[in-house]
């Protein structure tokens, strides 16, 4: 059997625009200090885990390359 013809996948990622990349999967805007970044994240997780995480600046770091290899995945399934 041929997996294409069994399911019906669809990949939003590949229609949207920087714009909505951003709005969708950019956790910290640019430009944010790190206060309003760990103001952000505890709108998603509890207090004090953000509270206790140890190299803040390493997971904004992180977060951001995630982003940026979305942008580049985007890309590589347009090509």
């Amino acid at each position: 059997m041929a997996a294409e013809y069994i399911e019906n996948l669809s990949i939003p990622l590949l229609k949207m625009d920087n714009a909505k990349m951003v709005e969708s999967f950019q956790f910290f805007l640019p430009g944010t200090d790190i206060a309003e970044r760990r103001a952000r994240l505890k709108e998603s997780v509890a207090e004090d885990v953000v509270d206790g995480i140890g190299d803040f600046e390493g997971l904004c770091t992180d977060l951001e390359v995630e982003f940026e290899q979305l942008e580049k995945d985007r890309e590589a399934l347009r090509t």
